[in-house]
This record gives structure tokens, C-alpha cells and sequence, in this order.
């Protein structure tokens, strides 16, 4: 939030470049993946940390669940809602998730996915197959430019991290 709060007037989309990959979809694809989704998204400051985080998380879900492991430890802003993110356009997630979750099966649950500083597991709740005439144009219009969006906060937030790593001094004394 902290970011989108930052940035949220610097975010410019080329609308023609968002029309092109509508027509890319609407041309290439008779029929469209959607898959309903949660996710538990971690917080990595120091890599060595890394292993515990996945071992503690995983013991976790299998002691309290995966919704509640959710809203105990997920940073994403899904957590409240026990980590879920609804159903979600196959063209709306990025390659590397995208490329886990269409070989899961319903209820499977990701090995961890490590993105730039997060730790990201995903819960595969139900998938469907739905034709291109059946859905809204506007709402894959809606999904490309969210995805677009949320790849350029993840850049922004990506750099200000760096930044305040970089101008933080820290004495010892």
C-alpha cells in the first residue's frame, strides 16, 4: 500500500500496447484458462533466512491450515481474506506462476516461489476453461492493465527498497 501510495501518479500505460495484447488474446486463444487461487506471500530481508521461512511456513500449513497460515504470516493484501485472490485470467499472471500453476491440481499446494525479495506459495482452489465469446472483453481489457500495473509497482517497490538500504547508516558502537 505504502508503494501504490508513493507512485500511483507516476504509473502510465501505453493504451495501445494494452489493445495489441487484447487482440493478441482475443485472436490466438478460442477459449481462456481462469484459475481461482490464494496465495501466502513472505517477506525476505536476508537470504540465509530463506530456508527457515519456507520450513516454518510449510509446518504451518500443515499444523493450522493454509488460510490461516495466511492470515497469520502472508504480507500480501489478500491475507485477511485467508490469502485468496479470487479467479484469475491465465493472461494476468506472470510467466513463472503461471508456468506452476496450470501443472497443479485443484487443492495442490506450490513449493515455494522465490521472487525478487518474497516467498510466495499458491493454493490451486478450482480451475475452468471459458470461451472467448462468453467472456467480457473488457474485464481481460481490465486484467492486462491491472498485470501491467502491478508489474510496474513491483519495479518501483523494488527500487525504493534499494534505496533505503542504500542511504540507512547504521552505527556501532
Amino acid at each position: 500500500e505504502l508503494i501504490f501510495n508513493i507512485y500511483k501518479d507516476k504509473i502510465t500505460l501505453n493504451e495501445k500496447e494494452i489493445d495489441k495484447q487484447l487482440e493478441k488474446v482475443v485472436r490466438e486463444n478460442k477459449s481462456l484458462n481462469e484459475y481461482k487461487l490464494s496465495e501466502i506471500q513472505i517477506p525476505v530481508e536476508d537470504n540465509s533466512d530463506k530456508d527457515r521461512l519456507i520450513n516454518e511456513i510449510k509446518n504451518q500449513i500443515i499444523e493450522i491450515g493454509f488460510e490461516n497460515t495466511a492470515i497469520k504470516f502472508s504480507s500480501g493484501l489478500s491475507s485477511l481474506e485467508g490469502g485468496s485472490l479470487g479467479w484469475i485470467s491465465s493472461n494476468s499472471l506472470s510467466q513463472g506462476v503461471l508456468s506452476v500453476v496450470k501443472n497443479m491440481d485443484i487443492n495442490d499446494i506450490s513449493n515455494p516461489i522465490i521472487q525478487a525479495r518474497t516467498i510466495l506459495f499458491i493454493k490451486l482452489i478450482d480451475k475452468r476453461t471459458v470461451s472467448i465469446e462468453k467472456l467480457n472483453i473488457d474485464q481481460i481489457k481490465n486484467d492486462l492493465i491491472n498485470k501491467k500495473k502491478n508489474e510496474i509497482l513491483n519495479l518501483y517497490s523494488n527500487n525504493h527498497l534499494s534505496k533505503i538500504k542504500n542511504n540507512a547508516l547504521i552505527e556501532i558502537k
